[in-house]
């Protein structure tokens, strides 16, 4: 099978002359959204199976609308989250929605993320029909923290050591569920199946912002080293600069969000979360993830080089009260 691959113009460029030709962006968006089921039912026995689409506001979403639509019809439970509003009146494929009777949930009614992060905890299907191929500035707001939100939930099921199917996929391979999966590991590790590309993703490039990339991971690296000075001016030996620095570095894990999702721990732990590097790396990453720039992570490394700094001049004072600085 031959599979032209266009750029993000020529894309753009060969839907105005579809619709030019008297194909309507309607009739386009109801091929493409069963098109995306299709070839999910090609490859996954959906009955029964929880589903949840990720609506964003243009026609990516209008193309969600309907997979979801067709998935319903061949037997799954399927959701929609809506990150804005649309006007059911002037949406036919949302009213078409509603009038199956499907579940709608808005962002806007949603406080702190908290009927999404229960809906990702059920679900088997998770399709991103968030953004176009068109986005290329960075990702921010309702919709970052959204994505923030649907990431950590993959990455928890990882954690969770269930079976490593693709995170997100173009519909044209989409892998066979592992022989040896039972479906209560199924259900942990929700595939997500993304329309277009990867919302966040650069379409053309895929390229991250090395300038902030560069930042983040020297931010880090400084964060953390100033903890590594501040324990060996505090220890009394190697060998207890050791014992130490691997507890401590578990206490990070935990506390930072490495093991454990942040969402799933009391509100103090959160805090003190704020204290470690990896809770500011996991955040920056996550920001550089979403389609971030510097801008995005300039909070991250503003806080990891301050605590570097802090913690830096800390050990020098304890350095210096040993005798151990020379002058």
């Amino acid at each position: 099978m031959t599979v032209k691959i266009f750029s993000v113009a020529e894309m753009v460029a060969a839907e105005k002359a579809a619709d030019a030709a008297g194909h309507s962006y309607a009739a386009m968006m109801e091929t493409a959204g069963r098109c995306v089921a299709d070839a999910i039912l090609q490859r996954r026995d959906v009955a029964d199976c929880q589903v949840l689409v990720l609506v964003g506001p243009g026609n990516n979403g209008g193309d969600g609308l309907v997979a979801g639509r067709f998935l319903a019809e061949a037997g799954a439970v399927v959701a929609f989250y809506l990150v804005k509003p649309r006007d059911v009146a002037a949406d036919e494929n949302l009213a078409r929605v509603e009038e199956m009777g499907l579940e709608v949930l808005l962002a806007d009614y949603d406080q702190r993320h908290r009927v999404l992060r229960h809906r990702l905890r059920i679900t088997d299907i998770v399709l991103d029909a968030l953004l176009g191929t068109g986005v290329s500035r960075p990702i921010e707001g309702q919709l970052a923290g959204l994505m923030e939100q649907v990431g950590a939930a993959i990455a928890e099921s990882r954690r969770a050591g269930a079976p490593e199917p693709a995170t997100l996929l173009s519909v044209a391979a989409l892998p066979p569920p592992p022989e040896d999966a039972s479906p209560g590991q199924e259900r942990r590790r929700p595939l997500v199946v993304a329309v277009d590309c990867p919302s966040g993703l650069n379409c053309d490039t895929g390229a991250l912002d090395p300038l902030a990339v560069a930042a983040l991971v020297v931010a880090a690296v400084i964060g953390a080293t100033g903890w590594g000075l501040l324990l060996t001016a505090v220890a009394k030996s190697p060998s207890q600069v050791s014992s130490l620095g691997s507890a401590i570095m578990l206490t990070f894990g935990i506390l930072g969000g490495s093991f454990i999702s942040l969402n799933n721990l009391p509100s103090w732990v959160q805090v003190l979360s704020r204290f470690t590097p990896n809770a500011w790396g996991l955040e920056g990453f996550t920001a550089l993830a979403l389609g971030g720039g510097l801008p995005q992570v300039a909070l991250p490394v503003a806080a990891l080089l301050g605590m570097g700094a802090a913690l830096f001049g800390a050990a020098v004072l304890l350095f210096n009260r040993q005798g151990l600085v020379q002058r």
